[in-house]
């Protein structure tokens, strides 16, 4: 599963890695546990052994991330990356050394019962501390949709079901470590884990399947965003689908965009709507800030222009057309037609007519 959406065509990229390492890390923590319990191969977990920290440290930071990037808190600066995988580097900077280590030292440290001398923090210690630094993260996780999500899902409750079950499988590590360090169970009896663990899994594959779009797209995302942001604006859904109507109606029949000077005042005006209230249906039903929203419009328009000048055996004068468009300079002209068309203006021009 954590390939198929590695793989998949659907989503975005940090979405779809981020994913990725969930299922991953759950998959060798599943698989470690059964190794454990089973015995199987001896030797393998001896060689496994511990490493399972490394998940553990891992689980927390991962989600916190997603948890930001789907309220648009997530601003990924080097110090805060860093201070997300402090877990993980305590982990590598107490047992590194030992997850190299040859089977046939780990075998000579186990039997002479030298181990806990050789670790500076013992296996328990770390367990607990990791085990704290998760609950951390599912606890600040939980907090930041309850105060940014909570109530204004609507349809949305699949983001409610990741926080509710990561929270569970937080408070599973919780409640096995306070029973193995009580003596009512045994490292062997980490059965609730496993069950947190794959019911999780269960959950993301679930999601994966059902709705795709809101689990690896942060188009999907951006719209749960957009729609908290404006939540509180007194617009309600139908009355938005009727400016963005109008809206649509305006910029084809009237085309302000053409006036260099419009500005977002002046299009309100036009709606007879607020400022606010005209930047909520540009951002709502066109996923765009005015000025983009503008010139793409602009950019539809000279396009238009270029193909009827050449097809009329006129060499097209730029210039005049980025003006008469309703852009004020060569450079904003040239930089809005790459990022709406992808190239620039002579070669769209060449493009097009080879393909005519």
């Amino acid at each position: 599963m954590a390939f198929l959406i590695l793989f998949s065509k659907k989503g975005k990229k940090e979405a779809k890695w981020l994913w990725f390492a969930f299922m991953f890390l759950f998959s060798y923590h599943i698989f470690y546990s059964v190794m454990y319990w089973s015995e199987i191969i001896p030797e393998l977990n001896r060689k496994l052994n511990y490493v399972y920290f490394i998940p553990l440290a891992l689980y927390g930071p991962l989600f916190f991330i997603y948890n930001q990037m789907v309220t648009g808190n997530w601003k990924p600066k080097p110090w805060r990356i860093l201070l997300l995988l402090t877990p993980l580097i305590f982990v590598f900077c107490f047992y590194g050394k030992y997850f190299f280590l040859s089977e046939y030292f780990r075998r000579q440290f186990q039997s002479r019962q030298e181990l806990h001398e050789y670790l500076v923090v013992a296996p328990e210690q770390m367990e607990n501390i990791l085990v704290g630094c998760l609950l951390f993260f599912a606890v600040i996780s939980w907090l930041n949709y309850y105060s940014r999500i909570r109530g204004k899902m609507r349809k949305d409750r699949w983001f409610l079901y990741l926080n509710v079950f990561f929270m569970g499988f937080s408070l599973s590590w919780a409640l096995y470590a306070v029973l193995a360090r009580t003596d009512i169970l045994t490292s062997r009896q980490d059965y609730i884990i496993t069950i947190a663990m794959a019911l999780l899994v269960a959950l993301q594959g679930y999601l994966v399947r059902e709705t795709p779009e809101v689990l690896i797209n942060w188009n999907k995302l951006k719209n749960l965003k957009l729609f908290i942001k404006y939540s509180k604006t007194g617009m309600s859904d139908s009355v938005s689908l009727e400016y963005r109507k109008k809206l649509m109606n305006l910029m084809e029949f009237e085309k302000p965009y053409l006036n260099p000077e419009l500005k977002l005042d002046d299009l309100a005006q036009m709606l007879g709507i607020s400022r606010h209230h005209t930047s909520q249906v540009i951002n709502q039903h066109f996923d765009k800030g005015f000025f983009d929203f503008i010139n793409e419009y602009r950019i539809e328009e000279a396009k238009s222009i270029l193909i009827n000048d050449k097809m009329a055996d006129e060499d097209p004068n730029i210039i005049e057309i980025l003006y008469a468009v309703g852009f004020n300079n060569k450079a904003s002209f040239y930089k809005a037609f790459k990022k709406f068309v992808g190239t620039s203006p002579t070669n769209y021009i060449n493009d097009t007519l080879e393909t005519a």
